[in-house]
């Protein structure tokens, strides 16, 4: 098998069998930065011409593959699939994801396995929103099979390419398709729960931030996905918009913070300096969502309190020593005073 690194840190296991399935794979994934993009081309290029072990990076090793396999000895399509495999960065949630290709060079199906106990909750908690809205929205894995131990599931791989960073009528469109349950959720003890989930550092933060507003109201609950970002959708041949990695889901969100998400991970991981603000003022389609919520300025507000103050949860790695989420978090509730 191929071992593909970057920065010491291992990131892809491809079987040989299964080069062609790989380049299927990191077809549909679009880095974002120019560097990445310029090195994910030479690498797929590599693959292509079959030199890519030749490259900065990659290793032969020798790995028995017929393992991958017998999670899916059930599914007589996959008895003989060779895996290409993911290797998620460390974090509480890690894991593995195992693209399982046929002969054919097809990718009969998609293995997520649990690295760490976190996961593997996380793994489950996404069968199941798949079983809910599997005849919602449209596009979304199939279960194919999870009578496992807890943290491995089974799904269907789905077809499409990677998109752009920006947020598009599709994004909008996709969002009101989300479910909502006719249920409401209290401001007041969606924050007070979130508090007690807090650690006492942090804890201390969202007694700073929160002590300004008044949480009064209730809004009505939908469904959250929970990592609602560019990197975790696709678009399809015919051009439908479709939501992958629903391990954060929940039935019982609020509405906005998958929104706020998508704007918030990007101001982030790539300095978009102000994006959110703009976002919840200028954008006529952020605004259209709100007005479809009926939220406010100060709704918006406190929502945006919320969501920053609950990310704190999520244990985010830092950008470096000095670039720290909770820096990152603190800088950003300030705009909120």
């Amino acid at each position: 098998m191929l071992l593909v690194g970057r920065r010491n840190e291992p990131r892809w296991l491809v079987d040989l069998r299964a080069t062609g399935a790989a380049d299927r794979i990191w077809a549909s994934w679009i880095p974002y930065s120019r560097k990445a993009r310029a090195l994910w081309f030479l690498l797929r290029w590599a693959l292509k011409l079959r030199v890519i072990r030749f490259m900065p990076g990659v290793t032969l090793i020798q790995i028995p593959a017929a393992g991958f396999g017998s999670w899916s000895a059930d599914i007589p399509e996959l008895a003989d699939a060779a895996p290409v495999v993911f290797i998620g960065k460390p974090s509480v949630t890690q894991k593995l994801t195992v693209f399982l290709a046929q002969k054919s060079g097809k990718i009969g199906a998609v293995a997520k396995l649990a690295l760490v106990p976190d996961a593997a909750e996380s793994i489950r908690n996404e069968e199941q929103a798949l079983r809910n809205l599997h005849s919602i929205i449209s596009g979304i894995p199939a279960v194919l099979r999870s009578s496992f131990p807890p943290g491995v599931c089974i799904e269907s791989w789905v077809e499409g390419r990677g998109i752009a960073r920006n947020f598009t009528r599709e994004h909008l469109f996709l969002l009101f398709q989300l479910p909502r349950t006719g249920r409401t959720i209290s401001m007041q003890r969606a924050l007070g729960a979130l508090k007690e989930s807090l650690i006492s550092e942090d804890r201390q933060i969202a007694d700073q931030f929160s002590a300004t507003e008044e949480w009064r109201g209730e809004l009505p609950s939908v469904w959250e996905h929970g990592d609602f970002a560019p990197w975790n959708l696709k678009l399809s041949a015919d051009k439908v918009l479709i939501p992958l990695d629903w391990e954060y889901s929940s039935p019982e969100g609020l509405p906005l913070l998958d929104l706020l998400h998508f704007f918030y991970r990007q101001e982030y991981l790539f300095r978009d300096i102000g994006s959110v603000r703009k976002a919840l003022d200028e954008n006529v389609l952020v605004q259209q969502y709100c007005r479809a919520f009926q939220l406010d300025c100060e709704m918006q507000r406190r929502l945006g309190i919320y969501y920053l103050l609950r990310s704190l949860r999520y244990k985010i790695p830092p950008l470096s020593p000095k670039d720290t989420y909770n820096a990152f978090v603190i800088d950003q509730l300030s705009h909120y005073l």
